[in-house]
């Protein structure tokens, strides 16, 4: 792990631990929504924090390995023969409220996989719902 790998550890302390003190310091508060925590403040050292820990997700790609250039003979055909061709699909899906938005490399998103996604969001959906009404 290079220099670099380090750079997203050592923001996403940084901004963890001013987040931790401006709340230990009463100028920051947390709510829970449903499972989810909520940070929020008015102080200088809790947007600090949270600015810290934004570049920390932003300079994540720095912690991932670079692949090794494959060097190759000067006029070697730069071609691939098509066994080397991976048949691998990758992507997900992300839920904005109840909505799923599925992105990657496959032609057709499986049906199973829609009403799982769809079943979840609808359970949550009603979680939230009860949450506010029934109490």
């Amino acid at each position: 792990m290079g220099r670099a790998a380090l750079l997203p550890l050592a923001l996403f302390v940084a901004g963890a631990a001013l987040i931790a003190d401006s709340l230990v310091r009463g100028s920051a508060s947390v709510a829970l929504l449903v499972v989810l925590p909520i940070f929020f403040g008015s102080s200088a050292e809790f947007l600090g924090g949270v600015v810290l820990l934004l570049a920390g997700f932003l300079t994540l790609p720095l912690a991932l390995p670079w692949p090794e250039p494959v060097e190759r003979p000067v006029g070697a055909p730069a071609a691939r023969a098509r066994e080397e061709v991976p048949s691998a699909e990758v992507g997900g899906f992300v839920l904005i409220g109840p909505v799923p938005v599925f992105f990657g490399s496959w032609k057709s998103v499986p049906t199973t996989t829609k009403l799982a996604v769809a079943a979840v969001g609808a359970a949550l959906l009603l979680l939230v719902i009860w949450a506010l009404y029934v109490r």
